[in-house]
């Protein structure tokens, strides 16, 4: 484990990675020289921490030269090729290929904040910062999707203060509203019918 921000104690929790169970590890890359990093990094790093807690979960930290050492280990036929890259993200794109590939877990960016679900106060902060509330994931699911799925009335109800659109469809065309029935949340149903409705009337 080539890397002098990779603790031993973390080399050796990777190190028994990838034995028949999801490995819980949160891969992260950045200089080792603390000065270089931008000034919100520190702040998004602490926030992965608090919401995948240790011993759970094992952070590393790769700088450079530990990037290097990973696909020198994963696919050297390539080191040859990784080295020629002109694009510092470059290198850093194909190594994150192989430290998943060696170790597993999950790869964030230094500047990813994380945000754990139910997590009230911080929706409103960042919504205040100018989030988008309309942001989709893969499945073209909305924040107002998943609140739904998960039954949260609460968020739902603060999604419509921050006037999240609550008729937002997925890829399938799919509502919030039909995901709460579909999940049988009673609640999220009821609440979603009547302040979709309220937005309606009140696009007129």
């Amino acid at each position: 484990m080539a890397s002098s921000l990779v603790s031993s104690k973390e080399a050796q929790a990777l190190g028994n990675g990838g034995q028949g169970s999801v490995c819980q590890v949160v891969h992260q890359t950045a200089p080792s020289d603390r000065s270089r990093w931008d000034p919100r990094w520190e702040r998004c790093r602490q926030s992965w921490q608090k919401v995948c807690p240790s011993p759970e979960f094992v952070h590393v930290l790769w700088d450079d030269d530990g990037l290097r050492s990973l696909v020198e280990e994963a696919f050297p036929e390539y080191l040859e090729v990784y080295d020629r890259y002109e694009q510092h993200i470059q290198r850093v794109d194909f190594a994150r290929a192989a430290m998943l590939y060696l170790h597993g877990g999950l790869y964030v960016d230094m500047d990813v904040e994380a945000v754990q679900a139910g997590d009230y106060e911080q929706v409103e902060q960042a919504a205040s910062a100018g989030a988008d509330l309309e942001c989709r994931d893969y499945a073209g699911l909305a924040p107002a999707h998943h609140a739904a799925l998960r039954g949260d009335a609460r968020m739902v109800r603060l999604l419509a203060v921050l006037r999240a659109d609550l008729g937002s469809r997925d890829k399938n065309a799919t509502t919030p509203l039909h995901y709460a029935v579909q999940v049988s949340k009673i609640e999220a149903t009821s609440l979603l019918a009547k302040l979709r409705s309220e937005q309606h009337s009140n696009s007129f």
